[in-house]
C-alpha cells in the first residue's frame, strides 16, 4: 500500500477507534470504483479523499502481496514471527477451553453452554489443541 502515508493510515485508525471520525481524511462511497478512481487519494482542503471501496481493495491486495512476500522472504518469516511473540493476534476463541463446563452449570439459568463465540487475545500455545 505504498501509495498511502503511513502516519495518516495510523491516526485514521487511532481516530476512528476512539473518536468515531477520520482525521486528514474525508470518508466517501458514491459510485463506482471506476468512477472514483480520480478522485481516490486526492488532497483538497479538508482532508485527504478515501473512497472506501479502492481502500478495501488495496487494503486486500496489500494482505495478498504481504502473505505472497511472507511465504518467499526468511527475513520476513522470522521478523513476522518475532512480532506475533510479542503481540498475540486477536482471533475467535472457544471460551470452553479456557473455562469448565461445570463453571457454565452454576450459571442461575442452569443453561449448558456448549459453544460461545467470543474474540480475545490467546498465546501462541493454545493456538492449536495439543
Amino acid at each position: 500500500m505504498q501509495k498511502y502515508d503511513p502516519e495518516k493510515v495510523i491516526e485514521l485508525r487511532w481516530s476512528l477507534l476512539h473518536f468515531y471520525s477520520p482525521h486528514f481524511f474525508l470518508l466517501y462511497h458514491e459510485n463506482s470504483l471506476e468512477q472514483n478512481k480520480n478522485i481516490h487519494l486526492t488532497d483538497s482542503k479538508g482532508g485527504t479523499y478515501l473512497h472506501l471501496g479502492w481502500a478495501v481493495k488495496d487494503l486486500e491486495e496489500g494482505v495478498n502481496k504481504y502473505w505472497g512476500d511472507l511465504k518467499t522472504s526468511d527475513s520476513l518469516k522470522i521478523k513476522a514471527w518475532r512480532y506475533y511473540k510479542e503481540h498475540y493476534p486477536i482471533m475467535p476463541v472457544r471460551i470452553e477451553n479456557y473455562i469448565e463446563q461445570k463453571t457454565f452449570n452454576s450459571l442461575p439459568t442452569g443453561a449448558n453452554i456448549q459453544s460461545i463465540n467470543a474474540s480475545g487475545t490467546v498465546e501462541q500455545n493454545s493456538w492449536f489443541k495439543k
